[in-house]
């Protein structure tokens, strides 16, 4: 560094140092400076105040690190995307075999950082493969190595024509193992093999190996896949060159292929660095799609796992879903090309991991699938549409393009996880039966865009089923902010604020949600309240009632305070089997009776605690004679005793109470 750079950093650091608050740390942030000055931050902080850290200072520094680390993440990717452009324009270049061989297994070493990287080759039979490069090797073993098709690593790969990685290759019993003792003289481990395919054929396997166990992530393994396939392009294009110099009579042809090679390359590089440059911009899946059906000139359509468009070109969207649902007619239609359903096609295309042809009609227009897969996971899928057929090149770029969408959908997934981990911290602070700071909070929630100043109904929710879990949390998720509150889980229970709505009807669009998603929960809500102290009260109010609903068997329904009203507090401590003795302790020989009489006599009991004993007034509010009525009660006693009007009288009001609500519910 300059004597002049030293002083500018020198500058910048006292003024950071000068502003020890949120600002010093953006300075940070924007200056990208080094690990090492957030910690200086941080005990600049602490001498200067003299005090013990606060929490809030401690939580902005915390911030402050997790933003720089994501930044430095990033940056990671986007010089491994970086790398791999600039590695597909160098061995572009190259005409030489073994040029191209050596370039391809020294980016691979440097590419993953891997302490070894070799590439084998198939025999021109398709048999044996053998060592053609390596770089890393401490020994002469392996480069001497002949596998027999299937065994090894490298077989398996030119077998199956896919990835494939082992954390320990000595351990893993899922390989044919021939060559272990060389295995173990050079000392590898954790090996990762993918194939080098040349029009579908595979023609070599490309490898990045440790001398320790490790497991290669995804994007490691979607990283050397598109290096081999660059690699595969590559090498052919110098193995038509060297063939176009030894055969003077095949010339025209060679260099036509050597040609259409290159031109494929630098096709699938422009699209691939306009990829890269969307990508790196910042931009959303719409921009990616829409620049793609434009270079493609090609309608494009992307649907979630559930079928929901996420993103598509111009008018796209309804051109591709007429053919998402044709009729059986269509589908085995006589003459033409063999139809099949969507699903089908769809299925296949996850399984065999590239696009396929689908036919909506045999005299329409096909559709090419595209899936979008992260590691093991089905996330997406890709529809394009045209009126002539794409060409192995345009279908590489619909599949690298997959891989870019991919990892936008991904990217998105972790920033939306991300703000949900940070907004379930909140809620569950808030909520919480220690003492908060209650500033602190207010300004956390302020943060993400909750005002904690406003009324708020807080809405809990468990789930029928637990395995439902997750649609529960997604419905609160979907309607908190709808409506601008937050979402979590807290005790068990999903727990949802949400402002300026009444508890009726904050919990009657989440069950709308719910029913949506098609998943159940029993709900309690109460409110509207405001400010944390006053929340806290709302939510235990509204897991009060959803713990009333479990006790009275209620799995499913839906209450507030105020429909439960006053004889919520006497079920809030109770099971139902407790509930239940409590009434038939009481009540039981009245239920009895009426059960095997068809009488009303606990309704008669109801009516005659509502009019406090009045005769008169109970006779008339049940259409009796007083004489009737007078008999009744005579049962009654006999019943429970000539003693229940003195004795025990309020037990039993309260348990003919109970028994109401319970029916009620």
């Amino acid at each position: 560094m300059s004597s002049v750079h030293r002083r500018e950093f020198a500058e910048r650091q006292h003024a950071i140092r000068r502003d020890l608050g949120v600002p010093g740390l953006l300075t940070l942030l924007a200056e990208e400076a080094p690990e090492s000055a957030y910690a200086e931050w941080l005990a600049t902080y602490a001498e200067r105040t003299g005090a013990d850290l606060s929490a809030d200072a401690v939580e902005a520094y915390e911030l402050a690190r997790q933003i720089r680390d994501a930044t430095e993440r990033r940056k990671g990717r986007e010089s491994a995307l970086a790398a791999l452009y600039a590695t597909a324009g160098d061995l572009s270049s190259l005409r030489d075999t073994d040029k191209v061989l050596k370039a391809i297994v020294r980016r691979a070493r440097q590419l993953l950082r891997s302490d070894v990287a070799y590439l084998t080759l198939l025999d021109e039979d398709g048999g044996d493969t053998s060592m053609r490069v390596a770089e890393g090797m401490t020994t002469h073993a392996l480069t001497a190595m002949r596998l027999p098709h299937g065994s090894g690593v490298s077989g398996l790969v030119a077998k199956t024509g896919e990835p494939f990685w082992t954390v320990d290759y000595l351990q893993d019993g899922r390989i044919i193992h021939v060559i272990d003792s060389l295995v173990a003289e050079e000392g590898l481990a954790g090996i990762l093999g993918v194939p080098l395919l040349l029009a579908g054929e595979v023609i070599g396997v490309l490898f990045a190996a440790d001398r320790a166990p490790r497991s290669f992530a995804p994007e490691e393994v979607a990283l050397l896949s598109s290096l081999g396939n660059h690699a595969a392009i590559a090498l052919n294009n110098a193995r038509l060159f060297e063939q176009s110099r030894q055969v003077v009579g095949e010339l025209t042809a060679a260099h036509a292929a050597v040609k259409a090679q290159a031109d494929m390359v630098e096709r699938s590089a422009t699209v691939h660095q306009r990829l890269a440059d969307l990508v790196l911009q910042g931009s959303d899946m719409t921009s990616v799609v829409a620049a793609l059906a434009e270079v493609l000139d090609a309608d494009l359509l992307v649907l979630g796992p559930d079928g929901q468009e996420l993103a598509s070109s111009a008018g796209a969207g309804r051109t591709l879903r007429v053919h998402l649902r044709p009729d059986e007619d269509r589908l085995r239609g006589a003459g033409g090309p063999k139809t099949g359903s969507w699903e089908s096609s769809r299925q296949r295309a996850f399984s065999l991991g590239r696009t396929v042809r689908f036919h909506p009609s045999p005299a329409g227009t096909p559709v090419w699938v595209t899936p979008i897969i992260a590691g093991a996971e089905h996330i997406a899928v890709m529809l394009s549409t045209r009126s002539r057929a794409f060409d192995d090149a345009e279908l590489r770029t619909l599949e690298r393009a997959a891989q870019v969408t991919a990892l936008l959908l991904l990217t998105r997934r972790s920033v939306a996880a991300a703000e949900q981990r940070v907004r379930g911290e909140l809620l569950d602070d808030l909520l919480s039966s220690y003492p908060v700071d209650e500033a602190a909070l207010t300004r956390r929630a302020q943060l993400l865009g909750v005002d904690l100043s406003r009324s708020h109904a807080v809405v809990t929710a468990r789930p029928v089923d637990p395995g439902r879990r997750t649609q529960v949390l997604d419905a609160a998720n979907a309607v908190s902010g709808d409506l601008g509150g937050v979402a979590g889980e807290h005790d068990g229970s999903v727990v949802c604020l949400i402002p300026d709505l009444p508890a009726d009807q904050a919990a009657s669009r989440v069950i709308a949600r719910l029913d949506q998603l098609g998943a159940r929960a029993t709900v309690g809500a109460a409110g509207p309240r405001h400010g944390v102290a006053q929340l806290k009260a709302a939510h235990r109010d509204a897991a009060r009632c959803e713990r009333i609903l479990l006790a009275l068997g209620r799995v499913g329904g839906r209450a507030t305070p105020a429909e439960l009203g006053l004889y919520g507090l006497l079920f809030s401590g109770a099971s139902r089997d407790q509930i239940d003795e409590f009434i038939h302790t009481r009540l039981g020989p009245v239920l009895g009776y009426d059960a095997q009489h068809d009488t009303r006599l606990v309704t008669t009991l109801q009516v005659y605690f509502d009019c406090n004993g009045n005769l008169v007034r109970t006779a008339a509010a049940l259409y009796l004679h007083v004489n009737t009525l007078r008999q009744r009660l005579t049962r009654i006693g006999d019943l429970l005793g000539p003693t229940w009007r003195e004795e025990g009288q309020l037990e039993l009001h309260v348990a003919v109470k109970i028994h109401e609500i319970v029916e009620a519910l």
